[in-house]
């Protein structure tokens, strides 16, 4: 197992806590070294967790921590089309039964039938539900999880905070973070 802090959380976790001044979303936009900065510390992170018990819990942390989103979920799908949540992180730690459902089940499901990023932002003209802003959804991203080529899950985040960008790269950041996935 790898070093633990006094916190319980994995030394790689803890070594990088980063304030919303630090986060991707905290910038309107990106510069590719700013981006690939961000990846390294990503990858940098993930393998300081690969061989804990969390993994996905350290790992779903770590995206959500480096975007700055409020909650993130891995979903799997099922042979029925249905999906179930198997990881749901907020503020590093896991999200309650009620906060699983406080997601936008309509963009989790658009990725899954389009295979491809799905973005809700309703700045960039996008239809606001009533779900999004009775739940206080500003920005929504979902990305189908591969394997062997075929979807099996989807990587969900969304940003509740007005002080918060997801612009192009940053969307980039979130799909490179899925195939890491």
């Amino acid at each position: 197992m790898g070093l633990v802090e006094e916190s319980g959380w994995p030394a790689a976790v803890v070594r990088s806590r980063i304030t919303m001044a630090e986060t991707l979303s905290a910038e309107r936009t990106l510069e590719p070294e700013k981006m690939w900065s961000y990846m390294r510390r990503l990858l940098d992170r993930l393998y300081g967790v690969l061989d804990s018990d969390s993994v996905m819990d350290d790992c779903l942390d770590i995206i959500v921590d480096l975007l700055g989103a409020d909650r993130g979920l891995i979903l799997v799908t099922h042979a029925d089309g249905g999906v179930s949540v198997v990881n749901a992180r907020g503020q590093k730690k896991s999200l309650t039964v009620e906060e699983r459902e406080e997601i936008s089940k309509t963009v989790i499901r658009q990725a899954l039938d389009s295979n491809e990023c799905v973005v809700w932002d309703p700045l960039a003209g996008a239809d606001v539900s009533k779900s999004f802003t009775v739940l206080g959804i500003l920005c929504a991203l979902a990305a189908p999880l591969h394997s062997r080529g075929k979807p099996h899950g989807v990587l969900y985040l969304d940003f509740r905070d007005r002080r918060k960008f997801v612009g192009p790269q940053h969307v980039e950041f979130f799909m490179g973070s899925a195939m890491v996935l």
